[in-house]
């Protein structure tokens, strides 16, 4: 549908402006174009390039949206608030089930108020509006703070509910705003007020989102965004309408008409409206595909009576089979066409399916479907053999196979043959059986697949279930199903004699009571084995409910088990498992560790948790653990008293009365330091360098000044090795910052280490969004259950001065604001330092999707230990004072008299490209960033050469270099072909450098794998020679270009002769055909299990396999050469085959 050829769009545009008016020429410039059509968001008319930002995606010409991610505009560049008048065009295709106030596309900007983040001075189109809005409008709202949307003017159309493609057009000119959709006005209003198009602010605009920051992100899929400088005119909209929806627009044909079952005649065809489709004997219904040519036309289906048919359900019919009627109304909802199928049986006596497998006991675990011939099912506890029988659709076929089937160590299989009447086909089941260790003979487990745990009892006073280790003789965690009297249905109870049971309020909640409830059905229980050894579960009394299985909302030790699980959950999978399967017949847990004078073990002991975690006092010498088995009979080794100094780890060992059972319980212990800074950023030299150690910061946009950093737009922010500065290990962390807010709306976030979405994370959090007026810091693990520490404090203080201490220890968690304690709060017992991901770390910048923080940081520093209240006051009147005295950076570099490209004054290596045959080195000038810097050039004396600009500051106190390597081009940079390829010294025959792929045969008996040379025809390319692991095999020869992204890859297919030590007679002869296919390809060998492996031509294996008998038929997906390779006894030989798409 999408058209392309933008640029013969905007030629037309112009050659027909140029025989307009002058006043038409100023109606309709095309400033910016977003056609998406280079996998970019880049303006291919005004250079204007929009950011994608987090899950936007390009692809396929077209940006797609989920409401999570979006685009962002540079509103400067475009500054609309500069045209005389204004339109923007943007195709489109909204998602399904978008509601509420959606906006498509937003110029303005937001006050950035902490209680509501709200838009002003803006121009919006939304496609859906909330409450009783049942209309899309374009609307402007300028030089109102206050309440903007009391003053807005809108043109409102139809809203947009399905998922078709739509043109939305809006105008603005100086006196009025108009919609257009789909090529059709809408409505106009007269601009009132203060509202103009002078007044729309430049500083953001958006493609899926909106400068009210708290409305939901829009989802969908743009295919293309123009904005004019100029009015288009009703003519001018709806010709483009037509020129870009095309010939698809009036499309009332199908692209794709299948069904799941049967044989259509004839074969499908757009253009072909009438059809029979042959179904076998005995089928009662199909599953229809009808997908229309033109995305969005409405395709709607009948039977032969005029009866409206669901199309996303099966169509069923009796043995009559039935008439079908698919109509299909193109996009422009007038042009119909109408396709019909006739569906019929084949007769019986061609059919060789099944209706029904029969089981003595037990039985499938999926539904039995006659075209699907393999199958799991599964046999009673206990079971040592099952009859199977097959039971024909028609009762002329004939069946073999099947019977009483032998079960060895809880498995077996059988086969059942089907051969219809007329004797022409043969249609093979499989049957895989499996016994289950379900039973209501004796006490289980029921074991939580995705934890591992177990389920059990909390025994608290309101007695919920929960996931726990498996342990021995815990009567909590051990279940029996009873039968219920209803076949299929349990009663389990635990070994205290209590019912799980799902209780009336909250009805997703799961108990273990005393007695069944009066309500059976809240007691009983459907066990659905649906594969071998894995269950789900549900309550009888939420059958009905659409599906509510038990099931945890993570893996974490201890957490509630609830029915409200769909289906799909894999959280709602259960195994049944006998107690010996679990747990060992030795108990080998501790029943209690501490330690002496008052020192704490992190987390809390308990049994199942084998690693803990101790903060010894400075100065500490010994450690004294007491260790108490569960099992009297089991010893401990490793407890008592030990000599400890820094930091180390320490094992306790119990071993069970038979010695081949022990486990091991692992304590790490750190002394705590004196407080020690491990890493400063003072932005003294210009950089983001770490001034103690050595994690370097990266800059991420904004700019230094006088030693600070300034953040001045969302995306500001500084990126920290998190790996390097590893906070997990320390035993205490401080974190100090002092800063300068600029106006921030929302939440924001000054330092942040962590995973995304605040995961295993500890941060400092200037201000918070909503009516949270406050700023905290806060530190929330998953390592051992979900936990959280906060300290809070009042929000930062725009304009102002300010300094930031976060203290966070084994024990509890600081907030300082200028010097003073705001809070402390004391950490979960299971919430460890240790559990700090050292995923990201950044400055100014979180993990969720919240704008940069916006301000001026002047300095930052980690210290490992504890900064008491005394010197956090004193440090909070001590204020860095720096100027671009200490500034080591430049402010442009000329190559030439030229910019180098990508010049940042953050970047210190660049590496430039110079054409074949320079010799004469360029000259390089560099302008330092403070005027009174030292800059010394230090050029290089050949080429190709590194050129280095040492950077001393005005003080002399700091320094920087940057280097700038100078690189010859030799012939062409994205040249990766060869000249020459050599085999032990000698010339490759037959080599041509367009030709990738050959093949050597070497004499029989041949083990070692010759060695591979070559000569790249562009010297400045590299080469990477991977010799084949053996004989046959291949060696590769992957070439990169000079550019650094063009490879080519040769592949040289090493092969032996034919080996002579067997007669012809003895030779066993092998066949592969057909050597060029789009279907499968068959090897036919005289020699049963033979070895056959295909190779790419890259050298891998994409298939391997023994053949069970004197014909192996496979199929390869990919198109392209391949290499099969067949060895039998001595035998090996050697096919090439082509698959074609």
């Amino acid at each position: 549908m999408k058209k392309t050829g933008l640029l013969l769009k905007i030629f037309m545009v112009i050659f027909v402006l140029g025989l307009s008016s002058t006043n038409i020429i100023m109606a309709q410039t095309l400033k910016h174009s977003y056609t998406f059509e280079d996998g970019t968001a880049a303006d291919i008319v005004g250079g204007a390039d929009g950011t994608l930002h987090d899950d936007a995606v390009v692809e396929n010409g077209r940006l797609i949206l989920s409401g999570t991610g979006y685009v962002s505009l540079p509103g400067e560049e475009i500054n609309v608030a500069s045209y005389e008048s204004l339109s923007v065009e943007v195709f489109f295709s909204q998602a399904a089930g978008v509601s509420g106030n959606s906006t498509l596309f937003c110029f303005g900007r937001t006050n950035h108020d902490p209680g509501w983040p709200m838009g002003v001075d803006y121009l919006i189109y939304q496609p859906t509006r909330g409450g009783d809005d049942n209309f899309s409008r374009f609307a402007i709202s300028t030089l109102n703070t206050e309440n903007p949307w009391t003053t807005e003017v809108g043109a409102n159309g139809d809203m947009i509910t399905d998922t078709r493609t739509h043109q939305v057009v809006g105008v603005l000119t100086e006196t009025e705003i108009t919609l257009y959709l789909d090529g059709q006005f809408m409505s106009t209003e007269p601009l009132e007020g203060n509202n103009a198009l002078s007044a729309i602010s430049n500083e953001e605009v958006f493609i899926g989102y909106i400068v009210y920051l708290n409305d939901a992100k829009w989802q969908g899929e743009v295919y293309e965004m123009n904005i004019f400088d100029g009015t288009l005119s009703a003519e001018d909209v709806e010709q483009r309408f037509w020129d870009f929806m095309g010939e698809s627009y009036f499309d009332p044909t199908l692209s794709e008409l299948s069904f799941n079952r049967g044989v259509l005649t004839p074969e499908f065809h757009p253009e072909e409206q009438f059809y029979d489709l042959y179904v076998p004997y005995g089928t009662t219904s199909v599953a229809l595909n009808a997908r229309s040519s033109a995305n969005g036309a409405e395709v709607v289906v009948y039977d032969g009576a005029g009866n409206l048919l669901p199309i996303d359900e099966d169509i069923t019919f009796t043995e009559d089979g039935i008439d079908l009627e698919i109509v299909v109304t193109a996009l422009d909802e007038l042009t119909e066409l109408t396709y019909y199928v006739y569906i019929n049986h084949d007769p019986g006596q061609e059919s060789a399916a099944l209706s029904a497998i029969e089981f003595s006991a037990g039985g499938l675990t999926t539904e039995f479907d006659p075209d699907v011939t393999s199958y799991i099912a599964i046999a009673p506890y206990g079971s040592t053999s099952v009859e199977v029988t097959g039971i024909p659709m028609w009762a002329g076929a004939s069946v073999t196979g099947g019977g009483s089937i032998t079960l060895s160590e809880g498995t077996g299989s059988t086969s059942i043959s089907v051969t219809s009447e007329d004797g022409e086909s043969t249609l093979t089941y499989e049957i895989e059986l499996f016994v289950t260790d379900f039973t209501t003979e004796k006490p289980l487990f029921i074991q939580h697949e995705a934890s591992g745990f177990v389920l059990g009892e909390s025994g608290e006073e309101y007695n919920v279930t929960r996931i726990y280790h498996a342990i021995n003789d815990e009567p909590s965690i051990l279940f029996v199903f009873e039968e219920s009297g209803v076949e299929g249905q349990y009663f389990i109870k635990n070994q205290n004699d209590l019912y799980l049971t799902l209780v009336e309020e909250p009805v997703w909640d799961l108990v273990m009571s005393e007695n069944k409830t009066d309500d059976l059905d809240s007691s009983r229980f459907v066990v659905n084995e649906f594969e071998p050894g894995r269950f789900r579960i549900i309550p009888v009394g939420r059958i009905n409910e659409g599906g509510r299985y038990i099931g945890t909302n993570n893996t974490n030790l201890e957490g509630g088990v609830y029915s409200d699980k769909w289906l799909d959950n894999e959280l709602a999978i259960w195994s049944i498992k006998p107690i010996e399967q679990l747990v060992s017949p030795y108990d080998t847990y501790l029943s209690d560790l501490s330690l002496d004078d008052e020192i704490k073990l992190h987390p809390a002991f308990n049994m199942h948790i084998d690693e803990y975690y101790v903060i010894l006092p400075t100065g500490a010498t010994s450690l004294t653990f007491n260790a108490t088995p569960r099992d009297e009979s089991s010893t401990v080794s490793g407890d008592g008293t030990h000599e400890v100094s820094g930091e180390g780890q320490l094992t306790i060992t119990v071993t069970a009365v038979n010695t081949e059972y022990t486990r091991d319980y692992v304590v790490n212990y750190m002394e705590m330091p004196e407080l020690t800074m491990q890493h400063s950023y003072t932005f003294a030299d210009g950089t983001a360098k770490d001034m103690v150690g050595n994690a370097h910061g990266d800059i991420n946009g904004g700019t230094i000044n006088n030693g600070t950093f300034i953040s001045s737009a969302n995306g500001h922010h500084i990126t920290l090795p998190a790996e390097e500065i590893a906070l997990n290990e320390y035993p205490a962390v401080t974190l100090e910052a002092y800063i300068t807010s600029d106006i921030n709306g929302g939440y924001t976030m000054l330092a942040y280490f962590g995973g995304a979405s605040g995961s295993n994370a500890y941060w400092m959090q200037p201000t918070r969004g909503g009516d949270d007026l406050s700023s905290r810091t806060e530190f929330g693990s998953t390592m051992y259950t979900h936990s959280v520490a906060t300290a809070s404090g009042p929000r930062m203080v725009d304009g102002a001065q300010q300094h930031l201490v976060s203290v966070l220890t084994y024990e509890n968690i600081y907030w300082y604001i200028d010097g003073q304690l705001q809070a402390v709060t004391e950490t979960p017992d299971d919430l460890l330092i240790r559990g700090i991901s050292t995923e990201n770390a950044w400055l100014g910048y979180g993990g969720w999707n919240d704008p940069s923080w916006r301000g001026t940081l002047h300095e930052f520093n980690i210290y490992k230990g504890v900064m008491d209240e005394q010197e956090v006051a004193l440090r909070a009147q001590v204020w860095p004072t720096l100027t671009n005295a200490s500034n080591a950076t430049l402010s442009e570099i000329m190559v030439d008299s030229d910019i180098i490209e990508g010049f940042s004054p953050f970047v210190m290596e660049y590496t430039v490209f110079l054409a074949e045959g320079t010799t004469d080195i360029p000259v390089v000038e560099a302008t330092p960033f403070y005027e009174n810097a030292g800059v010394v050039v230090n050029a290089t004396d050949n080429l190709p050469g590194t050129t280095t600009i040492v950077v001393t500051s005005a003080d002399e106190e700091y320094s920087n270099t940057y280097t700038i390597e100078f690189v010859v081009l030799q012939g062409e940079i994205d040249d990766a072909s060869l000249t020459e390829i050599m085999i032990d010294g000698v010339e490759l025959d037959g080599f041509d450098s367009e030709v990738l792929s050959y093949s050597v045969e070497l004499p029989s008996g041949t083990t070692t794998v010759p060695a591979v040379t070559a000569v790249a025809n562009n010297p400045g390319a590299t080469m990477v020679i991977t010799d084949a692991d053996q004989i046959p095999g291949f060696t590769t020869i992957v070439v990169t270009a000079q550019d650094g992204t063009t490879q080519v890859t040769y592949t040289i297919e090493f092969t032996e002769e034919p080996t002579t030590n067997i007669s012809e007679n003895e030779k066993p002869k092998t066949v592969v055909y057909p050597t060029v296919s789009n279907g499968s390809f068959t090897v036919n060998t005289e020699a049963i299990g033979s070895s056959i492996t295909v190779y790419d031509l890259q050298g891998r294996v994409v298939l391997r396999t023994i053949a069970d008998s004197s014909e192996a038929t496979f199929n390869l997906s990919t198109p392209g050469m391949y290499i099969i390779v067949v060895e039998s006894n001595s035998n090996v030989e050697t096919f090439r085959v082509i698959k074609n798409n």
